[in-house]
């Protein structure tokens, strides 16, 4: 298991190049499908990321 914050870290890493599918994140993160989709579903809830159209993306 990663430690804490870390894969919070990765999917954060992972957007700064435009919106993401959990999909895509596990893809080109290595993080299990499954921690990406929960992961970016807290980070939502926090405002640390908004609903693409399609995936998730950073806030401008």
């Amino acid at each position: 298991m990663a430690p804490r914050g870390e894969t919070r870290a990765r999917v954060l890493e992972a957007l700064k190049d435009g919106p993401k599918t959990a999909g895509e994140i596990s893809e080109t993160t290595g993080i299990p499908r499954a921690s990406a989709s929960t992961t970016l579903n807290k980070l939502a809830k926090t405002g640390d990321v908004v609903k693409a159209e399609r995936g998730y993306k950073l806030p401008t």
